[in-house]
């Protein structure tokens, strides 16, 4: 259908009917679509597309806002739920204060399961989603997070909700902002269509990213690679869009930057540029398993300037081994395992696991296979169970850890001082002889626990966390990948860097009784709060060596870059998180590189 005016995004459009009047090829791809004429415009999810709106499904190029608002208006059209659409014109009144001009009054949100918003002013879309079904929580979905315009956006929604249910009687207040994963950075696909796909479905971003992106741009893991020109390369030097070679590929490793041990600003400076040299040392020569991760963000091929010849027997070559005659079972077997060994990204349907199913279940079945899988390491976010309650008990902000521990921290060391000092506290080695604890002692007997902790840290990471399952053992798999092994698979997982605080009591708590068992109570109750504050500066250690940025030639920094390498290198050796000091009397120092 052909409209006679085209709506854009800044309009103020009626509300979409309910009907949807033509579905975009790249929505539902079949054989019988057939691809209206991009020059008279057609109709989808209340907006009429056109020529310069399709441009922007090429690769590497930024959906404009029509496509934004067709794809969620046709997906909350087909949805099984009810999904109401807000145009993101809005966000111009609320930028301004004014939640009243455009409240959508005659709209009754209280009928709706989800409702959505798109945000295309901001840069790189994202989207607001607000599930009014599940006790109005609501969802900043954005694959460039930032804390600050998560709580701008936050208050923009609550304020425009209150004002909202004053004028129309609804009862909509309350609102709270939830944590999800949220599908990282790639290119212009990453507007909040994939993860308003993932919240309608209950699934994984990541594995809704992965799955459209073949349909939504036509692209397959047996696609010709794309070529890129030199000077196409160069122009991406920036945080927003950092690009490199490896040779003759291109890497698009704009999310990895913040990630990078070295820091971003080593990256940023050989943006553009081919980076062999780097990977090969000195000073550090990269593993396989960061060839691995690399990997990843390959986008395509360098076409160099007048060597389009080149590019296209590539292009010959690459086809004519993807039409080779099929294998033997066994030589199929034997390729894929080296396939396997070497740098590659995760393929969904090639994996040994079921990316788009939780993992917990399935990785027990991997056997032999398990040890070396799992310490191949992906940049993606894992899904752990499929029950809702259970998944969510597994994931952890960086900041509930303090929140929750350190005022037990400070009530314990009061508590423990002040106890100590009424001088009343003896310690009794026989039953005719016994020497008094001074409250002046308090602080040796807090580093006592520290470095007490310390030890049980190294002792769990090794001997428990690094225990290698018997492979004909179903459930010890299991149990190892719960506890670490889902860590060394994604160690960039931000929700699952920190231990949940529930689970960590149980573990907490067993120390504490051992502690009493073993000490006079104050004594013991003095030791542990040392350890307890030992194990809450672990876990911030812990996530600031992979999210931080450390200054050049620090202690953190040197330490940032010995946990990498026990993560891509050495998973065998390594074990010390806040030191290494319990490495060396352990001989498990990870080895300095030779060149």
């Amino acid at each position: 259908m052909v409209e006679a005016k085209r709506p854009r995004c800044d309009d103020l459009p009626p509300r979409p009917t309910p009907k949807v009047d033509a579905l975009l090829p790249f929505l539902v791809p079949t054989e019988s679509t057939e691809i209206p004429s991009p020059s008279a415009g057609f109709s989808a999810g209340g907006f009429t597309l056109y020529e310069d709106d399709l441009k922007t499904l090429q690769p590497g190029a930024w959906l404009n806002n029509n496509i934004i608002h067709a794809y969620l208006g046709v997906l909350a059209q087909e949805s099984t739920k009810q999904v109401y659409v807000i145009q993101c014109a809005i966000v111009n009144f609320w930028n301004k204060s004014e939640y009243t001009v455009w409240d959508y009054n005659k709209v009754p949100f209280e009928e709706y399961n989800w409702i959505f918003l798109p945000v295309c002013t901001h840069g790189p879309g994202f989207l607001v989603a607000a599930n009014v079904e599940s006790r109005q929580q609501v969802f900043i979905m954005d694959s460039l997070p930032s804390l600050a315009k998560e709580r701008q956006f936050f208050l923009h929604w609550r304020n425009f909700m209150k004002e909202r249910s004053a004028s129309t009687g609804e009862c909509l207040n309350g609102w709270t902002l939830q944590k999800v994963p949220v599908a990282k950075q790639q290119d212009g696909s990453s507007c909040g269509l994939f993860n308003a796909e993932a919240l309608l479905k209950d699934a994984d971003p990541a594995m809704v990213q992965q799955e459209q992106m073949k349909s939504l741009r036509g692209m397959s893991p047996s696609t010709s690679p794309r070529f890129f020109k030199e000077r196409e390369v160069a122009r991406h030097c920036s945080k927003d869009s950092c690009w490199v070679l490896l040779g003759t590929r291109v890497y698009d490793v704009t999310s990895f930057l913040r990630m990078h041990p070295g820091g971003e600003a080593l990256i940023l400076r050989r943006s553009g540029n081919d980076v062999s040299r780097e990977m090969e040392g000195p000073p550090h020569r990269h593993s396989e398993n960061a060839r691995r991760w690399m990997e990843q963000y390959y986008i395509g091929e360098l076409d160099r300037d007048g060597s389009t010849d080149e590019a296209q027997n590539l292009r010959e070559r690459r086809n004519a081994s993807e039409q080779t005659e099929e294998k033997t079972s066994d030589q199929k077997e034997e390729e894929e395992n080296d396939a396997y060994n070497r740098c590659s990204s995760v393929d969904l349907d090639k994996d040994l696991v079921d990316w788009r199913k939780p993992l917990a279940w399935q990785v027990g079945h991997l056997g032999e296979k398990y040890d070396a899988w799992v310490h191949q390491p992906v940049d993606r976010p894992i899904r752990l169970f499929g029950n809702s309650f259970l998944e969510a008990g597994t994931k952890t902000s960086w900041y509930w850890v303090p929140v929750v521990w350190l005022p037990i921290v400070f009530y314990f060391s009061w508590y423990c001082y002040t106890t100590l000092a009424k001088g009343t506290t003896r310690l009794q080695l026989t039953s005719d002889f016994s020497i008094p604890i001074h409250k002046y002692l308090f602080p040796l007997l807090f580093l006592m626990g520290w470095f007490l902790w310390s030890f049980i840290e190294y002792c769990i990471h090794r001997f428990v966390f690094h225990m290698k399952p018997p492979a004909h053992n179903y459930y010890l798999i299991t149990i190892h990948f719960l506890l670490h092994g889902q860590h060394h698979k994604s160690p960039y997982d931000g929700a699952r860097l920190v231990f949940p605080p529930g689970l960590a009591s149980l573990v907490v708590g067993s120390f504490y009784l051992i502690l009493l068992s073993t000490l006079p109570q104050i004594l013991g109750t003095s030791v542990f709060v040392g350890g307890l504050c030992g194990y809450v500066v672990y876990d911030m250690i812990h996530y600031y060596l992979h999210y931080g940025s450390p200054k050049k030639g620090s202690y953190m920094y040197s330490l940032k870059a010995y946990h990498v390498k026990h993560h891509f290198e050495h998973q065998k050796a390594g074990f010390g998180i806040t030191s290494t000091f319990w490495d060396h009397p352990f001989n498990t120092v990870i080895p300095d590189e030779i060149f």
